[in-house]
């Protein structure tokens, strides 16, 4: 537990800083700390939007001592203007999903933990309709989706007629659930939709083309499903899908470029081959690029990523890693001559280098990032 003169330090807090709060991280805090922290969010005026709960936040409590659903009910009351609240690791059961979905009726992101098989877009998500982001995962690995589950996902797709993303990176997409996705009444606004474990390519072929607003697919295929398959997804795609990232390293270099037949703005590289470079370059993708994030692709050195990069004109933001978390050695072959010309290209077309090279000709970390100026401007704004 905190000390009292810790509780005093948080009401203290709230009343300088409170007032202009909009987002509240939370962490390493237990039921003894809920009431200082109440007063804090009543010092933002019930302006506050965003209150996260990370998952280690119950971890090293005292049973006695976590953070409970009634706990968060008393966060939630202060709070009524609450956009999103995040907390997987504190279980609610529906009294309190009804009582918080009461309290702040505008919550359109919603992260809370289920004592049961199911997950929080299969039980409660229902009872939030403003919700934007479904998260379809299966809390199970060895869960097998049935009847029920269908109905409870169902039901929430009725009631959730605002989502603009659906999240099933450790989901499961068979055939049924494509057509729940397709024919909810949200199918005509979706936007953005993750795909992960999949009975057969062609459901998800079927399912992007019911689609027809949608701006960012992320594929993260557990086998290869060859060029055909991304050329079928090209003919399927509406004219907004603009957005591509592969999330593992099971694509090939000429799937990589089937893709790139769309007009991209964003693209994400993951275990890609240098041979891939030419097949962009030479693409439309080529002239619609904008942002671009390369991980895990060792055979590209400095040259063939500036050579990339001069051949997308109006490319801005690149994030180029050693590895997608920045935790292996800095990029090898990093010629420090490329690397200053690459720099200065970028900074010719408004962006700026977030981490910085050593002197020595290696980088910070394991990576160059490098943002435009609206980039900035929305880390200010959020």
């Amino acid at each position: 537990s905190r000390p009292s003169s810790e509780r005093h330090r948080v009401r203290a807090m709230g009343r300088v800083f409170g007032p202009g709060c909009r987002k509240l991280f939370c962490c390493e805090m237990n039921t003894i700390d809920v009431p200082a922290v109440c007063d804090f969010i009543n010092c933002t005026a019930g302006r506050l939007t965003r209150l996260i709960m990370p998952p280690e936040i119950n971890r090293w409590s005292q049973t006695s001592l976590q953070v409970t659903a009634a706990d968060l009910v008393s966060l939630c009351r202060c709070a009524p203007q609450l956009e999103a609240i995040l907390a997987p690791e504190v279980n609610i059961d529906e009294p309190k999903a009804v009582a918080i979905s009461s309290m702040c009726p505008g919550l359109k992101e919603v992260e809370l933990g289920v004592p049961s098989p199911y997950g929080f877009s299969e039980t409660f998500a229902h009872l939030f309709t403003n919700l934007v982001t479904l998260n379809l995962e299966e809390k199970n690995v060895n869960f097998i989706p049935g009847p029920l589950y269908l109905a409870n996902v169902s039901r929430t797709l009725r009631a959730c007629q605002k989502v603009k993303k659906i999240d099933l990176y450790f989901g499961h997409l068979s055939a049924d659930m494509a057509e729940l996705i397709v024919g909810a009444p949200s199918a005509g606004r979706l936007e953005e939709i993750m795909f992960g474990d999949v009975d057969e390519p062609t459901t998800i072929i079927k399912c992007i083309r019911g689609l027809p607003r949608l701006k960012c697919v992320s594929l993260t295929p557990e086998r290869s499903m060859g060029p055909s398959f991304y050329r079928s997804l090209v003919a399927a795609a509406p004219a907004t899908l603009t957005q591509i990232s592969f999330e593992n390293e099971q694509i090939d270099d000429e799937s990589v470029v089937a893709v790139c037949a769309l007009n991209l703005t964003h693209l994400r590289l993951s275990g890609s081959n240098r041979s891939v470079i030419q097949g962009i370059i030479s693409s439309p993708t080529s002239s619609s690029l904008r942002d671009l994030l390369i991980s895990n692709c060792p055979s590209f050195d400095s040259g063939d990523v500036l050579r990339l990069v001069r051949h997308c004109p109006l490319l801005t933001r690149l994030w180029w890693f050693s590895d997608p978390y920045g935790e292996d050695p800095p990029i090898k072959n990093l010629d420090p001559r490329n690397a200053g010309d690459l720099t200065h290209l970028l900074q010719s077309r408004g962006a700026r280098l977030k981490e910085f090279p050593r002197g020595d000709g290696s980088v910070n970390d394991s990576g160059y990032i490098y943002m435009s100026r609206s980039d900035d401007d929305a880390e200010l704004s959020s």
